[in-house]
């Protein structure tokens, strides 16, 4: 028999229901990739699961278990009150990610938090550096995610080696795929704005990922991986499409010109973008954990590489450069972004090119040496045919922007 709290006498008739809930679906998680958690009233309770999205992952029975049955302990650290439900959250490949609902003391109030574990890629620093943001941003009028200081008055909270955070909920909705025109022009229109907030914020960062969206030292990363896997049974494929990035990022690289570093966001994948709940307007952006300092190009080329093609990620057949996507980015985004130079506005186009090359470079690497975050398991047998396929995405997606560079020049000349 499951018992998930000892403490608590299993010949209760309300426990052995509850344990019986658990048991029938305790067998059905092993078959779903979904689930939830709901904590009943009694602080002597079970936990009573349901079914809800999770991520690009089967998950085990025993994973839900040890990952849910660490949030009642997690949350205990933090001044909340009690809570009513615990899910799954989105679809983020890195962090785990679960929407709390909080009731007050006297149940007239329902309240939602966002609990995040961290990938081991962070740690507790990047707490200060999203803490010292969001409130700068807060005080230019700009909506965000604020972290909720725990019982102690630390920024998170440490279990296993792990650090974990609690975070305000921005209501709202998140969309996987491309934007319509309106859509997209407004989250440009809030990106803009978002960075020209910061241009002022006078803070050091303290946690830096070695090697992040540092264009040349991944080109040199992929020369090596290819040095040292000659004999891989995937060579043959691998070999020649990192010659070709090889290739074109010579060609680009001497294009770019000299740029100011200024801060970023570093991640800006559409699902990162929150609108609100009538899905129009732009709300904030999520996902704070890569920002730091670079040229304004990294956010740019990634948005628009992200935002203006409406093909999946690893569609290589469909991948193409939308231009009147483009053309609604530039028009949302050049309204708010006062600090922008004509010289990082002509060097837009390079800059796309750049972060495209960038993530090829990253997913061959990856193929080679068959790692990855998280295994779509439900579309890819293996790691090496996810990287692949995604890595021949974006070299199809920078042949279009190749053959495009004329009509983005004049788009941005306008």
């Amino acid at each position: 028999m499951l018992q998930l709290f000892p403490s608590v006498p299993c010949h209760c008739p309300f426990v052995q229901n509850r344990l019986l809930i658990i048991r029938m679906v305790h067998a059905a998680v092993e078959r779903t990739t979904h689930y939830a958690v709901r904590l009943p009233e009694s602080t002597e309770s079970f936990l009573v699961f349901a079914l809800m999205p999770i991520m690009n992952k089967p998950l085990h029975h025993q994973d839900a278990l040890s990952e849910i049955g660490e949030l009642p302990a997690v949350l205990q650290e933090f001044p909340i009150d009690r809570v009513l439900v615990m899910e799954r959250y989105g679809h983020g490949i890195i962090n785990d990610t679960y929407l709390v609902h909080v009731a007050s003391p006297d149940g007239a109030i329902e309240q939602r938090f966002i609990v995040q574990r961290l990938h081991t890629i962070f740690n507790s620093p990047v707490l200060e550096d999203m803490a010292a943001v969001t409130e700068h941003l807060a005080g230019k009028g700009i909506t965000t995610p604020r972290l909720m200081r725990s019982r102690t008055g630390a920024l998170g909270v440490m279990r296993d080696k792990r650090c974990w955070r609690l975070m305000t909920y921005i209501p709202g909705i998140s969309y996987d795929r491309v934007l319509q025109g309106a859509q997209l022009e407004d989250a440009a229109e809030f990106l803009g704005a978002f960075h020209n907030a910061l241009q002022d914020i006078e803070y050091t960062f303290v946690h830096l990922i070695p090697g992040f969206h540092d264009t040349p030292r991944i080109m040199e990363k992929l020369r090596e991986t290819v040095k040292h896997f000659q004999k891989s049974p995937h060579a043959d494929v691998l070999i020649p499409l990192a010659e070709r990035i090889r290739r074109d990022w010579v060609t680009v690289a001497a294009t770019l010109r000299e740029l100011p570093h200024r801060v970023i966001h570093g991640d800006l994948k559409i699902n990162n973008v929150r609108f609100a709940e009538d899905g129009h307007r732009a709300a904030a952006l999520l996902d704070l954990d890569t920002m730091g300092r670079n040229t304004i190009l990294v956010d740019l080329g990634d948005a628009i590489r992200s935002w203006c093609n409406p093909a999946d990620e690893d569609d290589y057949r469909g991948a193409y450069l939308d231009e009147k996507l483009f053309r609604h980015f530039i028009r949302g985004y050049t309204r708010t972004a006062g600090f922008l130079t004509r010289e990082e506005r002509e060097s837009i186009p390079a800059g796309l090119e750049m972060i495209i090359l960038e993530l090829a470079a990253r997913f061959v690497t990856d193929a080679f040496e068959e790692k990855y975050f998280k295994l779509d398991n439900a579309r890819y047998p293996n790691l090496y045919e996810q990287n692949v396929t995604k890595a021949r995405a974006q070299v199809a997606l920078l042949d279009d922007v190749c053959r495009k560079r004329a009509a983005l020049s004049a788009a941005l000349s306008v």
